[in-house]
């Protein structure tokens, strides 16, 4: 039979990823596979044991579990605060309980993550239509989750409207072309669609990838990466 060390346990806490903000959802996951490897995650889903009445006598038994109960909660709080940044910390450190501590930073973080600019991208990358389901029905969860981006795009306008957007193009650096000694330039006769009839190409013919992870595997992915980031800009920017 395998025994889980302290060692081992702080081990693990050390290795997780500090929560700075971002990613909520998986970082939460993680935390909780850990508190529960360290039996203490259930002190987030119990209530602690009452207090016995002024006129009652408690057990020992009872008294037990309630100091235990305690003690697990100040552990699991403070496994949850070491699993944040520094800055989160110093935000988070007076809440009391863990239960307290778990449910201000879902009401506060999840939300957001929904919401991100990163996950509905993600989403909508990565969407498949289905053969065996109805196009509107496919074309509604579509729009829903371009609804949604839209909706962001216009919350970023409104908390920098007081900045000025740039064309993105605008801001790279522009490099001179220089022809080098060995150049030569033809002046050919014609239009340029004769020009470009007579001049034989071969085509790398690749179809066009279907979900985000594709386009990121592509021959092309620099190419997909440049489009989509475009793409992203001018909804964000424009709100459409």
């Amino acid at each position: 039979m395998a025994f889980v060390t302290l060692k081992d346990m702080g081990s693990d806490f050390h290795l997780l990823e500090r929560f700075d903000g971002g990613d909520f959802v998986r970082w939460q996951r993680k935390m909780h596979f850990l508190l529960v490897t360290v039996k203490v995650y259930y002190v987030i889903v119990n209530p602690r044991p009452p207090e016995p009445d002024e006129n009652e006598e408690e057990s020992v038994a009872k008294t037990r579990e309630r100091l235990r109960w305690d003690q697990d909660d100040e552990i699991c709080r403070g496994h949850i605060l070491n699993g944040m940044s520094n800055t989160l910390f110093d935000a988070y450190h007076a809440v009391k309980t863990a239960k307290e501590l778990w449910n201000q930073l879902e009401r506060r973080y999840i939300t957001e993550d929904a919401t991100s600019k990163r996950f509905i991208v993600f989403k909508f990358f990565d969407y498949k239509m289905v053969d065996g389901r109805s196009v509107m029905e496919q074309f509604n969860e579509i729009k829903s989750i371009l609804d949604l981006e839209q909706k962001e795009g216009q919350c970023d306008v409104e908390k920098n409207h007081e900045n000025e957007v740039e064309p993105r193009r605008s801001k790279r650096m522009r490099i001179a072309k220089i022809y080098e000694p060995d150049f030569y330039m033809y002046l050919v006769e014609g239009t340029g669609t004769t020009i470009y009839n007579s001049i034989p190409i071969v085509l790398n013919v690749e179809s066009d990838p279907k979900t985000y992870e594709e386009a990121m595997k592509s021959q092309d992915s620099s190419f997909w990466k440049e489009a989509i980031n475009e793409e992203i800009d001018s909804i964000m920017g424009n709100g459409t």
